[in-house]
Order: C-alpha cells, then structure tokens, then sequence
C-alpha cells in the first residue's frame, strides 16, 4: 500500500536529488531500465522488448487526490479478479462472445 508523503519526505527526496545534474540522473535511468530488462520487468511495444517504465522522483500527491485514485484503483482489481475468476471458471464472457475463443 502507497502511503501519503508529509512535507518532511518531499524535502528529503529534494535533497537526495537537488544535487544531482541532469546526465546524472539520465545515467541512473538508464541502470534503472537496464536492471529491469535483465529482471524480465518489461512490455512488448511494436516488437520492441522495453524496460516497465519508473520515475525515479517519486510523485508526491495530496491525501485527496490519493483518495479519489485509491478508490478507481479498488475498482479495477475487482473488474481484474472478476474477469480471471470467469476465464479460469464458467467462461461466460467467451460464451456470450464478448470476447473471441481465440
């Protein structure tokens, strides 16, 4: 679970990074995508293997706006586990031909 950041955290990642130019932190993007793809975290894209895309500054966000996108994130896990629980199960949406047998 994601927790709300208080101001103390921002201006610590502020000071870990303030320090840090620019080919520094592109230097250590790149480690970051290649250490994915050693990994296998990655996606295909027009037959391209791509690293599983990360910020390296973490994204500070208000308890409201969390809120509010804690809220769709519950949404879509119990679409998620809906659909996998009628796949691996009855395989109505197949029968009804929502989606195609292939």
């Amino acid at each position: 679970m994601l927790r709300v950041m208080s101001a103390s955290p921002t201006r610590a990642s502020y000071a870990e990074l303030a320090p840090s130019d620019a080919s520094e932190l592109e230097a250590r993007s790149e480690a970051l995508g290649r250490a994915f793809i050693d990994q296998g975290i990655t996606f295909r894209c027009l037959a391209r293997k791509r690293p599983f895309p990360l910020d390296l500054v973490p994204r500070v966000i208000s308890a409201a706006e969390w809120s509010r996108l804690e809220r769709g994130i519950i949404q879509r896990v119990k679409a998620l586990e809906m659909y996998l629980d009628d796949i691996y199960g009855d395989q109505e949406i197949l029968n009804d031909g929502v989606i195609p047998r292939r």
